[in-house]
Parts: C-alpha cells; sequence; structure tokens
C-alpha cells in the first residue's frame, strides 16, 4: 500500500514515491478487496495547518477526499486534549506542537495489508512532557474509538479503557496485556458506504519512563507508535474492530498458526467452565486435624449448585517452596499417602467426568536441582493429571506442550495471565487475573479468538463475586474460583447458585459461545443495557454421555473429545447475552428482530417464551433484567443479566388440563442435525441444577403433571437435547389452584365379554367437555378445566349396569372381611351390619372413596374414569341426558327425597344399556384431584336430595352428563354421606 506526504508550506510537494509500493498493474474490480484483504490503496497526509489526512484512495482507484481534513492522530499531551492538526510544520520532516513534542512520519516501505506508519514522538523541550490517549484518526462524536480515562489510582486502576461508539455511553472493555495503551478508531467516510479504520500500537522509546496507560518523555526523549489504517465496506465500527482485532490480531501476528487449537484432543477445554484451584493444605482438601484427606467430599460438595465443577487444580509449592531444599516436585511427593494417594484421587474426579491439574513454578531454580521438564513428564505421568497451571507466565512453550504429548494427548497448558496475541497460538486457555479488580463488561480478548478458553479468577476471600458471574457470562466464558485466600463466607451458597445459572447456559449453548463469529455490542433499543450476539448452528450430536434422572443434576457429558461440528443446512439458533449495570434493570424492548417462520424466542435466563413486541414502526424482542440495590454501584454485587435465544421450532408442547403432551414438531425429525439420540427433559419450575426433570428420549409423550411432579411448579419447561447442545426450549404454565389429577387406580385385569352385572361399551369417536357447575353461587374452588371439546377415541371397556348395591357390597363385606380403619359413618344407614330390609337392591351408600376402591379391586374391576362415566352416559351423539336432550321426569329417581331400586327406571337407560345414571345417588369417580390446597374427588349425576332454600345448597336432582361437582376430602367420617354411591367399570381386552 502507498502513502503520500505532502507540505504546501514551502511551496512544494514532497515526493516520496521511492518509499512506497507501485500503484497496481492490473487495477482491481470495484467492490473487490486487493490481497490481503483491504480496500485501501493509498493515504494522503498533509503537513500543511497541522498534520492531517486529506485523502484516501480504494482499491478500485476512487478517491475520497476529507474537508475538513482528519487528524492523523488525537491524544493528551500532559493531560490536555491535543490533536495531530494543531502540530505546525517545522524544519525537516517533522511537525511540531506549540511548547509540546515535535512528531516525525514515516511510512513502512511494501506493508500489507493497509497502511502502515511509523510515527515518533520527540521530546525537544527542556521539561518532561507526558503522552497517553494517542488514538489515530482521532477522537470524535461521529465515530467509535478506544481510549482510557479515570484516575491513575485506586481499585479502577487497570480497568481505564473504554470503547466509545456514536450516539451511546461508553462501554468498558479488557485488551490484552500488551496493548494497554491502544488506540483504535473506525470512522464513516461517507463515500460508498466505506469505512476507515485505524489502530495505534505504542513500540520502542529511548529516554522515557513507559507505563501502563502513558509515557513520560524526558528532554529528547522519544517514543515510538505504529498506526495501522485501512478500510472496509459496510459492517459499521463492528467489522473495523473485527478487521484489527480478529483478523489482524492487532498486528501482533502475520498469521496465526492454529494446529494447536485443530487438536480434537485439546479441545475439552472449550466446554469447561468451572475451576477449583486449592492450596494442599485447605481443610476442604485435608484437614490436619482429622489427619485424613476432605478431598473426596469436597470434590462433589458444590454438585447441586454448579452441576458439578469441571477442573480441579492442586497447589502445595509457593509460599513454602523454599522453606527447605525440596524442589517443587518434591512437595507433591510428600503429601501424604504420596503419589499413590494423589493419583487415586485423579481416578475419582475421572470416574466423576472432572480433570485435574497440577502447578508449575517456572521460578524454582534454587531448591534441590531436578530438570523442570523432566520433573513435569514424570509427575504428568505418575498421576496422569489433564493439566498444568503455569504460575508467572501468560504464555506456554512449545517445550511444555511437547512434554505433555510424550505422555498422553489431551493434557492442557494453562497461563496465569491472558495469553497476548502473539503467543495465543502456542496456548489454549488463560484467565483474566483477579488483579482486575473489577472486570469491565466486554472482554476484547475473547473477541479476538472465540474458540480460546478464557476463566475469570475469583477470589472468595475478596466478597461477593455476582458482577463478576455476570460479566464473565455475559462475554461467555467460565470461571476460576481460587480458594488461596483464607475466608469462606456464609453467602457462598448465594452467589454459587447464581454462578450455577450462568454456567448451566453456558454449558448447554458452548457451540454458540465458541463460535467463530460473534458479535460485541449489538444495537440495544435502551442504552446502557448491552448486548452480545453469539449465533451457532445446530450441531450433530455429541458423543455418548450420561443423562439426568429426576432430581439428579443435569447432564455431565460436557466433555467429548472435540467441539460439535455444525451440519450442512441446519437452522442457526442464535443466542443474546444482554448485561446491565442498572439499579432499575430492564424491562421492555431491547434488540431489533424480524419476525421468522419456523423460529421463537425464549429467554433462556427466565425461562418465559417472548412475543416480539412493536414500537416506532420496528419490532422489538423484550428482555426482563432484574433491577438491584443502588447501594450496590461500584461494588462486586451490582449488574445482573438475561439470556436471549431465538431458537428454530423443534419442540411440539400441548397443555390440557394436568396432562403435558410432547415430542417433536413433525418437521423436526426430517431436519439435518437431528438424530435417534436427541432427548426430552421435563422440568417443573426453571431447570437448575438439581431441579425435579424427567427425561426421555425425543419421541411423542403425554405426561401427567401430577403423577410425574406431584404439586411442584406451575411453570413447566419442556428443553430438546442434542448430547448436551440445546436446541430449542418450550414453557406452559398451569394456572394456580388448577386442580391436578392424582394418581388413579391401576388398570383392572381385562376381560373379552362382559361379566355378569356389566354392559360392553364399544370402541367409538367421543367430542369430550364438561359444563363444570354453572349453579355454584361461588367458584372459590377452580373446578378441572375441560370446556374446550377435545376428540377422544374411547377404547373397549365394561361397565356395571347399575350402580353397586347394599346386598352386592354386603357380599363383599363377608368375603372380603374388609374393615375400614376409620370406620366413621360407615354404612351408618344399615342396622347390625345388614341393609335395612327392603333396600337390598337401592344404592349402597355411606361409603368413601376407598370404601368403593376396596369393593373394586375385590371384584377385580375399578371405579370410572370421568370421560369413561360420561362416555357410557351420553354416547357420541353428545346427548344431555342419558336418554335424549329433553328432561324426562318419570325416566330418573327425581328429587324423591330417599333412594330408589337401581332398576326403577329401565326407560332410563344410556345408548348403551347403562341405568340409574343420574338423579337416584351421586355416583364417585376414580378421578381425584389436588390443586395444592385441597383434595377432592369428582361425582356425577346428582342425586334424590336436593335443598332449594337457599343459592348456597349444592345443586342436585337429575343433572346433565356432563355437569361436575367435586366432593372436598378431608376425612371418612366427614366424606361418607346418605347420598353418594359408586359403580365400577373392568377393562376389555
Amino acid at each position: 500500500m502507498r502513502a503520500s506526504l505532502k507540505s504546501s508550506a514551502v511551496g512544494i510537494v514532497l515526493s516520496l514515491a521511492g518509499l512506497f509500493l507501485p500503484a497496481e498493474k492490473n487495477p482491481v474490480p470495484p467492490g473487490r478487496e486487493i490481497p490481503g484483504g483491504t480496500l485501501l490503496r493509498d493515504v494522503t497526509i498533509c503537513r500543511a495547518g497541522g498534520l492531517g489526512i486529506e485523502e484516501v484512495m480504494t482499491a478500485d482507484g476512487a478517491r475520497i477526499r476529507f474537508k475538513p481534513r482528519l487528524p492523523l492522530f488525537s491524544c493528551l499531551l500532559d493531560q490536555k486534549p491535543s490533536s495531530s492538526l494543531e502540530a505546525g510544520v517545522s524544519a525537516g520532516s517533522r511537525s511540531t506542537f506549540a511548547g509540546g513534542p515535535a512528531v516525525f512520519v514515516a511510512p513502512e516501505e511494501g506493508f500489507s495489508p493497509g497502511v502502515k506508519l511509523r510515527v515518533v514522538f520527540e521530546n525537544l523541550s527542556p521539561a518532561k512532557i507526558r503522552l497517553e490517549n494517542v488514538v489515530p484518526l482521532g477522537e470524535g462524536p461521529d465515530r467509535a474509538y478506544i481510549t482510557a480515562e479515570g484516575p491513575l489510582d485506586g481499585p479502577n486502576y487497570l480497568s481505564r479503557s473504554f470503547l466509545y461508539r456514536p450516539g451511546r455511553m461508553p462501554v468498558g472493555v479488557v485488551l490484552p496485556d500488551n496493548a494497554w495503551h491502544l488506540g483504535f478508531c473506525d470512522l464513516e467516510t461517507g463515500t460508498e458506504d466505506i469505512f476507515l479504520t485505524a489502530l495505534a500500537r505504542r513500540g520502542k522509546a529511548d529516554r522515557a519512563e513507559v507505563r501502563r496507560w502513558f509515557t513520560d518523555l524526558e528532554p529528547g526523549g522519544s517514543v515510538e507508535y505504529a498506526v495501522h489504517i485501512d478500510a472496509h465496506r459496510g459492517g459499521g465500527w463492528h467489522k473495523g474492530l473485527e478487521m484489527m482485532f480478529r483478523e489482524r490480531f492487532l498486528h501482533d501476528l502475520d498469521r496465526f498458526d492454529v494446529s494447536l487449537f485443530s487438536r480434537p484432543d485439546l479441545q475439552w477445554i472449550r466446554r469447561a467452565y468451572i475451576m477449583f484451584l486449592r492450596f494442599a493444605w485447605d481443610h476442604a482438601y485435608y484437614d490436619a486435624s482429622d489427619g485424613g484427606y476432605a478431598f473426596d467430599r469436597s470434590l462433589f460438595a458444590h454438585d447441586g449448585l454448579l452441576g458439578g465443577i469441571d477442573i480441579f487444580t492442586l497447589w502445595p509449592t509457593w509460599p513454602r517452596l523454599g522453606l527447605d531444599e525440596r524442589n517443587q516436585w518434591d512437595m507433591y511427593r510428600d503429601l501424604p499417602g504420596g503419589l499413590t494417594e494423589l493419583r487415586r484421587q485423579v481416578d475419582l474426579a475421572h470416574r466423576g467426568s472432572r480433570k485435574y491439574f497440577i502447578a508449575y513454578n517456572p521460578w524454582d531454580e534454587s531448591t534441590r536441582r531436578e530438570d523442570h521438564l523432566a520433573g513435569m513428564e514424570t509427575m504428568l505421568r505418575a498421576l496422569d493429571a489433564d493439566g498444568i497451571v503455569l504460575d508467572t507466565r501468560g504464555e506456554s512453550s512449545r517445550e511444555f506442550q511437547e512434554t505433555a504429548d510424550r505422555v498422553r494427548p489431551g493434557i492442557i497448558m494453562y497461563s496465569e495471565g491472558m495469553a497476548v496475541p502473539k503467543d495465543m497460538p502456542g496456548i489454549l486457555a488463560g484467565r483474566v487475573h483477579d488483579a482486575l479488580f473489577m472486570p469491565p463488561p466486554l472482554n476484547l480478548n475473547k473477541f479476538i479468538k472465540p474458540d480460546f478458553a478464557i476463566f475469570r479468577v475469583i477470589q472468595l476471600a475478596e466478597g461477593h463475586f455476582h458482577r463478576e458471574a455476570a460479566v464473565a457470562f455475559f462475554n461467555g466464558y467460565g470461571v476460576e474460583i481460587n480458594t488461596m485466600r483464607p475466608g469462606r463466607p456464609d453467602w457462598i451458597e448465594e452467589e454459587f447458585r447464581y454462578l450455577g445459572r450462568t454456567t448451566k447456559i453456558l454449558r448447554e449453548n458452548c457451540s454458540a459461545f465458541c463460535a467463530p463469529d460473534w458479535t460485541p455490542l449489538v444495537p440495544a433499543a435502551e442504552d446502557g443495557i448491552w448486548v452480545n450476539r453469539w449465533p451457532a448452528p445446530i450441531m450433530e450430536d455429541s458423543p455418548p454421555a450420561s443423562r439426568q434422572t429426576a432430581g439428579a443434576l443435569l447432564p455431565r457429558s460436557r466433555r467429548p473429545a472435540g467441539i460439535p461440528t455444525p451440519s450442512s443446512g441446519t437452522r442457526r439458533k442464535i443466542i443474546y447475552t444482554i448485561f446491565s449495570l442498572k439499579p432499575d434493570g430492564c424491562g421492555g424492548p431491547i434488540i431489533e428482530a424480524v419476525p421468522e417462520a419456523g423460529f421463537h424466542w425464549v429467554s433462556l435466563w427466565n425461562h418465559e417464551e417472548l412475543s416480539l413486541e412493536e414500537r416506532g414502526g420496528k419490532t422489538y424482542v423484550p428482555a426482563d433484567v432484574e433491577g438491584f440495590s443502588r447501594s450496590w454501584l461500584g461494588t462486586r454485587r451490582e449488574g445482573n443479566v438475561d439470556c436471549l435465544a431465538r431458537l428454530p421450532v423443534l419442540l411440539e408442547v400441548e397443555l390440557d388440563r394436568d396432562r403435558l403432551t410432547v415430542g417433536l414438531d413433525p418437521a423436526a425429525a426430517t431436519r439435518p442435525g437431528m438424530r435417534p439420540t436427541a432427548r426430552i427433559l421435563v422440568t417443573a419450575g426453571d431447570p437448575f441444577y438439581g431441579a425435579k426433570s424427567v427425561e426421555f428420549d425425543a419421541e411423542k409423550r403425554d405426561l401427567s403433571l401430577y403423577e410425574t411432579f406431584g404439586r411442584r411448579g406451575n411453570k413447566f419447561v419442556t428443553q430438546l437435547f442434542s448430547g448436551t447442545e440445546l436446541l430449542d426450549e418450550r414453557i406452559v404454565r398451569v394456572r394456580p389452584g388448577l386442580p391436578r389429577r392424582m394418581p388413579g387406580t391401576e388398570k383392572s385385569l381385562s376381560a373379552k365379554v362382559p361379566p355378569p352385572g356389566m354392559v360392553e361399551i364399544p370402541r367409538g369417536v367421543f367430542e369430550y367437555s364438561t359444563a363444570g357447575n354453572p349453579d355454584d353461587a361461588n367458584p372459590v374452588i377452580p373446578y378441572p378445566d375441560a370446556e374446550k371439546k377435545r376428540v377422544l377415541r374411547m377404547a373397549r371397556y365394561f361397565m356395571d349396569k347399575y350402580p353397586v348395591t347394599n346386598e352386592q357390597f354386603k357380599e363383599f363385606l363377608e368375603a372380603a372381611r374388609y374393615v375400614p380403619e376409620d370406620g366413621t359413618n360407615f354404612l351408618k344407614h344399615w342396622e347390625n351390619g345388614r341393609p335395612p330390609a327392603g333396600l337390598e337392591k337401592h344404592p349402597v351408600v355411606y361409603v368413601g372413596l376407598e370404601d368403593a376402591r376396596a369393593y373394586a379391586r375385590w371384584a377385580g374391576k375399578r371405579l370410572p374414569a370421568e370421560v369413561e362415566w360420561q362416555f357410557a352416559a351420553q354416547g357420541s351423539d353428545g346427548r344431555k341426558y342419558p336418554w335424549g336432550d329433553d328432561f324426562n321426569a318419570v325416566r330418573a329417581n327425581v328429587r324423591l327425597n330417599h333412594t330408589t331400586a337401581v332398576d326403577a327406571f329401565p326407560a332410563g337407560a344410556s345408548p348403551f344399556g347403562v341405568m340409574d345414571m343420574v338423579g337416584n345417588v351421586w355416583q364417585l369417580m376414580d378421578d381425584v384431584y389436588d390443586n395444592g390446597a385441597y383434595y377432592f374427588a369428582i361425582i356425577r349425576g346428582g342425586s334424590f336430595y336436593a335443598p332449594e332454600t337457599s343459592v348456597w345448597y349444592v345443586k342436585s336432582g337429575p343433572l346433565a352428563v356432563d355437569r361436575v361437582q367435586i366432593l372436598p376430602l378431608l376425612a371418612p367420617g366427614i366424606d361418607r354421606c346418605s347420598t353418594v354411591g359408586f359403580r365400577c367399570v373392568k377393562d376389555a381386552d
């Protein structure tokens, strides 16, 4: 690329053509990037009237002129904002600030891609000059740029880097450890959607004090900056950031060797999100007072909150190392039980699907001499450990990795500090050091290399780490829980529970958080609410893994040999992590979206399905970020998150009263990426670690929520997984107080033909609905909701032709020797253990639900379900009464104030010949419900007793067959009454 320098102050143009590459012999067609991935061919810098950019030339020869000229840079000189446009022409090739440094600019010959300028600041004054915040192209409200702000002391000293965006409040960013001083800028040229982007990096200095944020130039001192300028078409400042950080690696590297990142045996580290680092003398590892290891307990101690740790790291060396001549490897050997015990611990960790790291102290040079690499190899072989923490090092080495590889595949090198771009090709994992006491919201190290495994160090002894967990989640990486400092506060459980929520989402969407094309800080409808976008394909299945059972931990199968690869033609899910430092939180539209057929939106944090909202002619997805106490601002307790997901519709979920039907959407099974190993998980309430869940293969299932979960939860979350990857999530709610059907009687022994006294109810199609109790004057207790018509296909069964009579019940008592535990009011109307004379054929009453079920079991039958009773009474034509739609007083016991013989009204038969279904006595169903506060049974048909002097009485008499009455259950003495009897059914072959 070329650069031209002009100076009209002496009436000439300085010709520096010999320093630049010649123009392209074969011009690149318009809109095409020239080799090297740049749109920029030439930059013209003018020194007259200040040092500024006058013109750039694109790859296709188009010239873009800047009026007014762009500054080459802005900076702070002795804390005063200054611009290169303020530097006047001086002798030779220098430009000089009034009373400040001189600036020399020269291009680097043959550099590609883009233009590279060597910018040298030289102090020509007799006093010390402080130079800081060099921003190429200059700061301005119309551009995005990175620079530092805030005090140079205090706990936030390391958190001074900020990204400024047009029209938005600045956001703090974490930069690589060798780029604290970094300046970045991206601005729109106003021509053909072309943006100019630039990067400034500090280089060598002479007679100067170089600090993280500034350079103090002594008189005659100098410091050099490399300024890289390039262009891109479209994409806004995100594209410029991507060009300089992700494609050019801040110009630390000419190329990135991905061979280490491509090794399948090492990719497991990308799926690890929680590491524990412990001293060997920690009570949680070895309790000296008990004289024994606590490791076996502590390794699994937090599984219920965190879903298990991924990596345990043992540290038995510093600060004891050097007390005597023993070296770092001797400290491992001399632990109780020696290396045999440590190998046992490693094996235990591996059986629990966890990894075990040891530490390496490269500074251990004065103790007993033992070759470092040989000692490392010996220890790795003896223990079968999975990784090495490289104390004090931000990088690994070829020798370290080769040493590990000689032991076995899959051993990770983990740096104490974050590897800078030039070192990233040689190491896969590192930490955000806790020296960065309160990390800024956005970590651009993750943006540079998304599949580099980052862990934020959390010191339990430093106080709450809520903010750290939230920021790590926002940036898509894990945490290292460092327990070296003493102090185990009583809020650990609270913070671990929060960390468990963030970690669970990370684990279940790992393919997104390791994806190469995530976008930081997508536009949000509310300023100060930050949103990162993580697109990922639906992946192929992960390798086989253990699965969760009800009440157990969620799947531990998150350590496969490698990250799944995208399936061809798969439909992408997109994850959005949201972070807020607003005490009032955020509720409402947050990111713009386009409605798409086949997709839906879910909050994975709140586990709610979301509806798109219209605002100002645009469509948005809402977020709900919880607020926090204002007193927490500036502490590690501040901040909260949400997580939105655009998911393809793969699950089909339907809730009908207490029954949940779940399965794959009919079109889902044929979509690429779906495998027979896909599984469905249903959880009562939010699916946190330890929540009660059931899991089954991805086939259509019908669940009774009560039978599965009991009274637990009004919200039920259904999730579809392939391996460990979340594919879809659906949420349904049951209204508070919904009656949930309790487990009923199991099926009876079946028969081929109707047993004596029973009639056949043939299979048929039945439109089922109930009217509830429309006469209830004050419906305090909700009825089972069955008003919505359902078409049911009824299997063949048999039903008692008549209700069970007194004489039939007496036969049962004598044969079965049945005696209820609580006999209060049992058969209260009988005399001396016998039914009253003349009532032998009347329906038995003063029996409770358990009495009726006991009779049915003895008879080889069961009580009818509501739908069976109603079908037998109504048939398929939906009639109102067993005999038809019109009420007829001669077809039933119509409020006679006493029971009648069960065969007294033959004209009242149902379509199938079932008798005495309404008017004589209420008939008990097998359906029993729990609404969270009360149990109640269902009775049908009405009875002879129908008081009418108050609206508060239970309405009775012969009732329509779709009428329902609840019978609150308390105890036998009150449940047994003179108006309730029963009949039975039997299953057919």
